[in-house]
């Protein structure tokens, strides 16, 4: 059974990614050569937000943060604790490298779908997209809250199941499953006919106010048939755990593109120091081994800090989990 995972912007472990994911966009659109690192996590009336940082940027955390939160729904209930403190000079030059530890950075790419991932991860994205955006700009879908997540699942090539978990305020769960289902179908967002919505019943408010959430857990960008890879939200832009990431995925693609293959999965080892990776795994589906086909030169840090310019676009990929900078 394959099944995909995308949880809603305001679902708590995610909204504290996006959180520290605002922070850190923040301070690279002021300072691009800012090193941070960010954590954030709490819940039931306090969130805690803590980190080391090295730039030129200053702005008020706390009133970033209070706006997030506004944003998924959250205006009151949760007040923001923030130690985010200089990083000791002792520590800068560490601080500076790319790559200040050992980093598996792991991609994958499927010609399943037009956006080389599977199926069933793009439908819960897809559909996790569309509720998040009826609850912003449809009035009629008011009750619609911003916690919550999709899940997909398929047991041979085409999906059969999705459910969705969602929080319906005041709207009678009745209404809402019936909102949602007829919509579905409606719109043309999904033809899969097993859909349950809330399967354990009502859901009002699961939010960081009632519930405890932290950023930086393991994410399954690929659904759980595939080894699920770290979370970056914690780190800037040109660190190796974000940029290596997205230029495992993008090499992926590339090579997807270039071969007979069907499926590709690539695993770069970056060492401590090292702009370049010391390890390069890369094979298709029938195992065959495509590392020949690759320049290292394309895979450096230093190079794709300018050519990915991931920097301020952080938020939007932790948001709906954005594995290359092709799509951004």
């Amino acid at each position: 059974m394959r099944y995909a995972y995308q949880p809603l912007p305001g679902e708590p472990n995610q909204l504290c990614n996006i959180i520290a994911a605002s922070i850190i966009d923040e301070y690279e659109r002021r300072d691009t050569t800012t090193a941070i690192r960010c954590s954030v996590n709490g819940g039931h009336g306090a969130l805690f937000v803590s980190g080391q940082v090295l730039s030129q940027a200053d702005f008020d955390v706390t009133a970033l943060v209070k706006r997030v939160l506004s944003s998924n729904d959250i205006h009151e209930g949760i007040e923001p604790f923030i130690a985010i403190e200089p990083i000791a000079s002792e520590n800068v030059g560490t601080a500076r490298q790319a790559c200040d530890k050992p980093v598996v950075a792991f991609g994958y790419a499927t010609k399943e779908t037009p956006e080389f991932l599977p199926l069933p991860v793009v439908i819960a994205r897809n559909v996790a997209k569309w509720l998040s955006e009826k609850r912003q700009n449809d009035p009629e879908w008011f009750w619609l809250g911003a916690s919550g997540w999709v899940t997909c699942g398929s047991k041979d090539s085409a999906p059969d199941q999705l459910m969705i978990k969602i929080d319906h305020g005041n709207q009678e769960i009745a209404l809402a499953r019936r909102a949602i289902i007829n919509s579905l179908v409606k719109e043309g967002i999904t033809n899969i006919k097993n859909v349950e919505i809330n399967p354990l019943g009502e859901s009002k408010s699961e939010n960081l106010v009632k519930s405890l959430g932290q950023s930086s857990t393991l994410s399954q960008a690929y659904g759980n048939f595939l080894p699920a890879v770290a979370n970056f939200s914690g780190k800037q832009s040109w660190h190796a755990e974000v940029l290596g990431r997205v230029i495992a995925r993008d090499l992926a693609i590339e090579l997807l593109k270039n071969n007979k293959s069907q499926a590709i999965m690539t695993r770069l080892l970056y060492t401590p120091g090292q702009t370049k990776p010391a390890q390069i795994w890369c094979k298709d589906e029938r195992g065959n081994d495509l590392s020949s086909q690759i320049h290292i030169t394309d895979l450096d840090l230093e190079n794709a800090k300018s050519e990915k310019a991931l920097s301020g676009k952080l938020t939007e990929m932790l948001r709906w989990g954005l594995q290359e900078s092709s799509a951004l």
